[in-house]
Parts: C-alpha cells; structure tokens; sequence
C-alpha cells in the first residue's frame, strides 16, 4: 500500500525539480508547532517549545505566521491552549515578546479583513441579477462558513464559477462597471495562442467540455480583482454535474447582502484540487481542507456523498493525498476507512509528475498525453483529446479567422494550424506563429 509520503511531486512549469511529501515529523520545527497549534495538540506544542535547541526557532515561526496569514489564528491558539507564557518565554530577536509581535499581525490582519469585506459588499451589489448563476469559492466564502472568526483566513481577491451559460452576461455586467481585463502569459492560457480581443474569445474550445482553467481575471483599478472561472477544479475539465454543483449550493451572508456557494462536501473538494495545483504547498488551502473535513465528519454520511462525488468526477487520488496530508499534519478528524477507500493504483500515484492541468491551447501534447495517462478519466482525456484534433468548422472560423467565412482550403489551413496549437506548448506558440495569427491582442476594456 502507497503512503502520502511516497509520492513524488513534481514543480510546476518545465521544472524538473522532484521532491517527496514530508511527514510531520521530518517538518523544520517551526512547522511542527504550527501544526501542533492548528491541532490543539498541547502536548505537542509544549514539547517543541521546550527543546529551545534553535535561538532562531520563535522567529522563524513568527516569520512563518507572518506569511500564511495566520496571526489571529495562532494567538487564538495560543491563549486557549494556556501557553502563552511558554511561548514568550522562548528566545526572540526584537523589541517586543514574541506574542505580542503576533498581536501587532492580527491586528493588521484585522483591518485588511474589513477592506476585503467591504470589497466583497461592493462586488455582491454590482451581480446581485446574477445570483443564480455565480459560486463564490475559497477564502471570501469560507472565511464566514468554517472558521472561528472570519478574520481567520485572509484573502486578496474574489474567486467564482460562473456557469458557462451566464458567463457573458456576467462579464458584461462587469464591464459596465468599470471592470477590465487584462490577459497576459501569467494569467490566461490563451495569452498569445488565441484571441483575446473580446471576453467571449476567452472561452472558445475545440469542445464544451474543455475548458480554460484560467478563463479570466477582471481588474477595477488596484481595488478589485475578481477570478472568474467555468469550473470549480482548475483543471481544464469541466465537471461531470456541473448543474447539481449549482442546485446543491448554499446561501452565504456579507455585510447583509446574499451570495451562493459551493456546499461543504463540494467545496472540500473544490479545496484538494487547489492544495494540489499549489503542489501541496499552500498553508491556506491545507487549513480549509483541514477545517471541512471537519465540518464533513459531523455527519458519516457526508463522507460517503463525499466518496461518491470523488469517483465519478475522478479526483480520488489528489483527496487521498489532501487528506492524508492534513490527517499528518492536524489529526483531522477523517474516518480511516475513507482514506482507505481514495487510495490510488501505482500509475494514479504518478500523476503528481504531470501538470495538474489539462489545458488544450497551453500545455503542449507531450505534458496532455503524460497527464491523460496517469490520471484516473485518462479514457475521457483520451477521447476529448482525439476528438479535438478535427473541431467544428464554426470553432475554426472564430478561434482562428475572427468569425469569417472559411474557404474550403482556409479550412484545411487552419485546421493544421490548430494541431499546431494542440502540439506545442502556448510558450512556443506565442513566440512564433501566433504573434502573426493574433497581432491584435490587447486587454479586454480598451478601446480599439
């Protein structure tokens, strides 16, 4: 039986850098205490405050809470836990105890909570014709639903799937308020592989169900920044119940204005999808993982929905490695038996090798062939991805020719243009022919 540990992780981009998961006990010390803190392990806690082996150890850790956001958390922690005074009694290099540092970092995380909320507001009254049809995600949302206090989870811009149905309309209202896009390689896939030259170009595809992972980003000034995605995964598939995702939402509340939801079940793993495209990494993804899981075992019943949704939208091995991560590292309450029940073949387990996204004008053909193969729908990448090769010859005109009419030798043309987009990655696409193809791309909002 594979272990989380004995997984190999790969960086991500053309990185070659390959590194193994860590057990909590092999973590830097200043980990281990963050995590003995976000498990109410006193025990442990007090055990690693005790060594004093490291002078530098309380400021790496105040360093570490620094960066994760995680002040108001762990001082929380701290004071319930009833070791404050053993924490301050740990070497720290400043002026003040090493708690009282941690207050000064809530206290700004406090006030940067509040401008996000009214931000939020602002955001909800511009859609509120759209409510039906937007799923807020991550940090805006959970923030109100699973922590203690919703200063708790930081976050610096508004995550939501739209439904692809409404997504123009949406875009539009967005527009109309000011909102403008602003498409570069870092942020949209189709960045000089593509049109971009109005908000519908964004979302063209060979097929309805390949999506872009990063479809767009709307900007108002430097106040807002909304990431408005097709589906929940970022995975460059979309979901097989992507109408039950939305049936089954939940109602959210900011500042007396109304908002959807993903429920708890699909946001966790809304949330492993995230930890896994971060390579593991993110601190936040991992305590909202964390946090839903147990709000999942208040009722065995959500595990099996839970188990059911995995296996049928194939993220079985990316929630095995999630939660046990978070089982590892926080003593989560997740049953064995669901844990059990995720676990991977020997080829699922080489998927995190592969790029976690699946994207048909941005990866390249070797990296879709290598994710196809090691993934658990490799049968449905396999046929989306044979099938893609010969598109419609409505998709062709838009994608390729700006809506025109097609010519039967502009057909053939373009049709070995776009295998060319399939082949290569968008890196060497952008560089070459597409600077020809697509001269006019600019930010969607500017004028022409």
């Amino acid at each position: 039986m594979v272990k989380f540990n004995q997984i190999f992780v790969r960086n991500l981009g053309f990185s070659l850098k390959i590194y193994r998961l860590l057990p909590v006990t092999n973590l830097p010390s200043d980990e281990r205490l963050l995590c003995a803190l976000i498990g109410k392990s006193k025990e442990t806690a007090l055990a690693l405050l005790e060594l004093k082996t490291d002078k530098n150890f309380i400021e790496d850790f105040v360093a570490l809470v620094e960066r994760t956001g995680f002040a108001g958390l762990v001082l929380n922690e701290l004071f319930e836990l009833e070791i404050i005074n053993e924490f301050n009694q740990n070497f720290y290099n400043g002026d003040l105890k090493p708690s009282e540092k941690l207050a000064q970092l809530a206290a700004r995380e406090s006030a940067n909570h509040r401008q996000n909320e009214s931000k939020f507001r602002d955001v909800l009254v511009i859609l509120e014709q759209h409510l039906q049809s937007i799923l807020w995600i991550k940090g805006a949302h959970l923030c109100r639903a699973i922590y203690p206090e919703p200063q708790f989870r930081q976050f610096g811009d508004f995550d939501v799937i739209v439904h692809p149905s409404s997504v123009e309309r949406v875009i539009e209202t967005l527009e109309q308020n000011t909102f403008i896009s602003t498409p570069n390689a870092a942020n949209c896939n189709q960045f000089g592989a593509g049109p971009t030259l109005h908000s519908r170009d964004l979302f063209l595809s060979p097929r309805a169900d390949w999506i872009p992972t990063s479809a767009v980003t709307m900007k108002q000034g430097t106040k807002y920044d909304i990431d408005i995605k097709l589906g929940p995964f970022d995975r460059g598939l979309q979901i097989r119940e992507l109408d039950r995702l939305f049936s089954d939402a939940v109602d959210g509340s900011c500042m007396k204005h109304n908002y959807k939801a993903p429920c708890n079940v699909d946001h966790l793993m809304i949330m492993l999808r995230n930890l896994e495209k971060d390579r593991f990494r993110n601190w936040k993804s991992l305590l909202d993982v964390h946090l839903l899981s147990n709000q999942l075992s208040k009722d065995e019943k959500n595990w099996q929905i839970f188990l059911e949704r995995c296996d049928r939208e194939a993220v079985k091995t990316s929630a095995w490695v999630g939660l046990s991560l978070v089982v590892d590292r926080f003593a989560t309450a997740v049953p064995s038996a669901v844990i059990d029940k995720l676990q991977p073949g020997l080829l699922n387990s080489l998927s995190f090798l592969a790029s976690p996204t699946f994207t048909w004008n941005s990866c390249g053909l070797p990296s879709l062939l290598f994710n196809a193969i090691t993934s658990e729908d490799w049968s449905r990448k396999f046929l989306i991805l044979a099938s893609s090769f010969f598109p419609s010859v409505a998709f062709l005109s838009q994608y390729y020719k700006e809506g025109k009419t097609l010519k039967k030798t502009d057909i053939v043309l373009y049709t070995l243009v776009h295998w060319c987009v399939l082949v290569l990655p968008a890196g060497v696409t952008r560089r070459t022919f597409g600077r020809k193809l697509w001269p006019n791309t600019r930010m969607l909002g500017q004028s022409r």
